[in-house]
């Protein structure tokens, strides 16, 4: 009957061990989508901010080339 006993208390450590691992590769994997998702965030504001920039420039050059191509038609008249 002791034995019997003993098997119990035998899983039942092993019940609550699995269960601490179980909680703490949940842990993990939690933290390991929210550091995800932070950095997905970032690289999309860094994207975002780079495309808006690279859009700027473009229409400041066009703006520069049109008035340009203006100065010489008036030069040529």
């Amino acid at each position: 009957m002791q034995m019997s006993q003993k098997g119990k208390e035998v899983a039942g450590d092993a019940a609550n061990v699995a269960q601490n691992v179980t909680e703490k590769a949940k842990q993990t994997v939690q933290g390991a989508w929210g550091t995800m998702k932070d950095t997905t965030q970032k690289i999309k504001d860094s994207v975002m901010n780079k495309a808006g920039e690279s859009k700027e420039c473009v229409k400041e050059n066009a703006d520069a080339v049109k008035r340009s191509l203006n100065s010489k038609k008036s030069d040529l008249s």
